[in-house]
């Protein structure tokens, strides 16, 4: 997945704090000893190694992240960022608001997507990162709605 992929790159950087709910990205980011790693704690929802729940939650309330890497699997002009998983959803909003900057890693299959639930609206999302399909006109109205698009 994208947020493993986002940790493979982080892992050789140092002196960063990371917060996370995501046993694999922590899985990923303990190898390295220069790193502050924040477990989030929560209930471990087994299909995606994800940790939820109010513990999780209430984890995130007294804390600040300068960014969020943050993934879903719908991105609309109309619904926002949506996502399939109730209690993913929640655990997603409760970091949107701990974080001062959003950015979005979504793969160009999720665009034009609008899955069952809100995460947000798009406008709470500073950056994208995404691959090359994404089409130009898709990149364009993002852009235009003050949304950088970075293509890897």
């Amino acid at each position: 997945p994208l947020t493993q992929y986002m940790a493979e790159k982080l892992v050789d950087l140092a002196n960063i704090t990371v917060i996370t709910n995501s046993i694999q990205v922590f899985d990923i980011l303990r190898k390295n000893s220069r790193f502050i790693l924040f477990l989030t704690g929560g209930v471990l929802r087994s299909s995606s190694l994800m940790l939820v729940g109010p513990t999780a939650e209430n984890t995130l309330k007294d804390m600040r992240a300068d960014m969020l890497f943050l993934t879903a699997t719908g991105v609309s002009f109309n619904f926002g960022i949506s996502h399939t998983t109730v209690s993913e959803v929640t655990m997603k909003q409760a970091m949107i608001r701990s974080a001062r900057e959003v950015i979005l890693l979504a793969d160009s299959t999720c665009f034009g997507q609008e899955s069952v639930m809100q995460v947000a609206p798009l406008r709470s999302v500073q950056t994208i990162i995404t691959d090359d399909a994404l089409v130009a006109s898709m990149r364009l109205q993002l852009n235009q709605l003050g949304i950088r698009v970075i293509i890897t």
